[in-house]
């Protein structure tokens, strides 16, 4: 058998771009197709295409690339083509100038030079190039076909660093949870990381490697439509998150969320203990002015957050109907029909989470408060996930202080958004690592990803 790592996911892997993609099998390829200017190594940002440290000169910071780095066509990367490459990123395009003269960037704005590193090892910050047939990275893989929905990766000739062991790499989509778990139990596939503990076959020999992720399970309030903050206090006041922890990941402790990010980062504890007593005068007080029938936008399907999205949608309707709130649960048939439902803003809840895309405290909660991270039709974005719809010029004032200065606004910050409450944790995540019998090597970067080209096979 071909050494060949056989991937296994829930849907079709959508746009390979590092800028565009919107569902966990996109950025799973996407990692292995594209680099960014930092890598992270030891909990720090160190260079990858630059050269060295971006050192500070006047108006900004500047480095130069690396040599003798190409894309997957064998084409050199040049700073124009970073220049470009970073223009188009989301996350980047509104926070930091690009200029160049040979092979040196040159990068100004308001960022710090800390949150600047943080941002450039970002995979959202990857470097890519349009090509005939799709975007073009410099990373160990390139795509190579698309043969109905499976997408194939071939080793990148070109690539200046590590050569993978493996010949390439094919993600198959299975459509279903159930056939995905049968997949890798007979062999079928090698690796997945989109399926709960529960879902695998009793009795199966399949390995697992269980890693807790930057992640958070949350449940949105859309404050366009639940206009009362009273209302929305009463809503976090009314759930039980240890009972929805048990839910998700009976017997596994360290998971609980007191604070919308991750234990890692550097928690902003939120102060919304379940209290229904609570919750029932807030509701009191606010009387009629908002909506007690409330419709609860569901993620597709499991997360490293939300092992089973349904089960967990199903208990916060029924903690909720105790308060006289009726939840109708509505779940996305699949990644673009979730993109379009957010960005739609038609409904009252949101359930899902949130990844982080590099290890900063600072763009965790930009992303989910930050007014740049709300979802719009007709607007590509994959920096943020502030699907409550929250728009607080002084939440933006407070968070662009945090990021370009490192200023302590936590306590400002976190009083605010207490009052206002747009969002609820429900409880940290973990990625459960399924690995067949084919799989002898395998190593996971500093955010929980699979690294493949650090992967070996055997020659069964």
């Amino acid at each position: 058998m071909a050494k060949r790592l056989r991937v296994g996911v829930v849907f079709p892997v959508g746009e390979v771009d590092p800028h565009l993609g919107v569902d966990h099998g996109s950025g799973l390829v996407q990692r292995q197709v594209f680099e960014s200017l930092y890598r992270r190594s030891d909990g720090r940002a160190v260079p990858d295409l630059f050269a060295r440290e971006l050192r500070v000169v006047e108006g900004g910071y500047e480095a130069r690339l690396r040599e003798g780095v190409c894309f997957s066509d064998g084409s050199p990367l040049t700073a124009e083509l970073v220049c470009e490459s970073l223009r188009r990123c989301p996350a980047l395009s509104s926070e930091v100038e690009c200029s160049h003269e040979g092979s040196t960037l040159r990068l100004s704005g308001e960022l710090g030079l800390a949150e600047l590193r943080d941002v450039l090892s970002s995979p959202v910050s990857a470097i890519m190039k349009a090509g005939a047939d799709g975007a073009l990275g410099t990373g160990p893989f390139a795509v190579v076909a698309r043969e109905g929905e499976v997408l194939s990766l071939g080793c990148n000739p070109h690539h200046a660093g590590f050569k993978p062991s493996i010949e390439g790499v094919d993600v198959i989509p299975f459509h279903d949870h159930l056939n995905l778990a049968h997949a890798i139990a007979s062999g079928d596939i090698d690796f997945t990381t989109m399926l709960a503990p529960g879902e695998l076959p009793k009795g199966s020999f399949v390995r697992t490697s269980y890693l807790q992720t930057p992640s958070t399970a949350l449940l949105w309030v859309n404050v366009e439509r639940v206009l009362d903050a009273r209302v929305r206090r009463a809503i976090a006041h009314g759930l039980d998150r240890a009972r929805l922890l048990r839910l998700s990941y009976p017997g596994i402790a360290g998971l609980n969320a007191a604070s919308v990010v991750p234990r890692s980062l550097g928690q902003v504890p939120d102060q919304l203990r379940f209290d229904p007593d609570e919750a029932r005068q807030l509701l009191d007080e606010a009387g009629g002015s908002s909506p007690r029938v409330l419709r609860m936008c569901t993620i597709w399907g499991a997360r490293p957050y939300l092992p089973d999205p349904v089960a967990c949608a199903e208990d916060i309707a029924a903690q909720l109907e105790p308060l006289g709130i009726e939840v109708k649960v509505e779940r996305a048939a699949g990644p673009l029909e979730w993109k379009h439902a957010l960005a739609a803003g038609d409904f009252e809840l949101a359930l899902g989470g949130w990844y982080a895309d590099e290890p900063s405290q600072a763009f965790f909660l930009s992303a989910v408060y930050g007014s740049e991270s709300v979802p719009r039709v007709g607007v590509d974005a994959v920096m943020g996930s502030n699907f409550a719809r929250f728009c607080d010029p002084k939440v933006d004032g407070l968070l662009a202080r945090l990021r370009s200065t490192g200023e302590d606004v936590l306590d400002e910050l976190g009083s605010h958004l207490r009052r206002e409450a747009p969002v609820v944790a429900l409880h940290h995540g973990a990625m459960t690592a399924a690995l067949g019998s084919r799989i002898r090597g395998r190593e996971f970067d500093e955010l929980s990803f699979p690294v493949f080209s650090c992967f070996t096979l055997s020659d069964l």
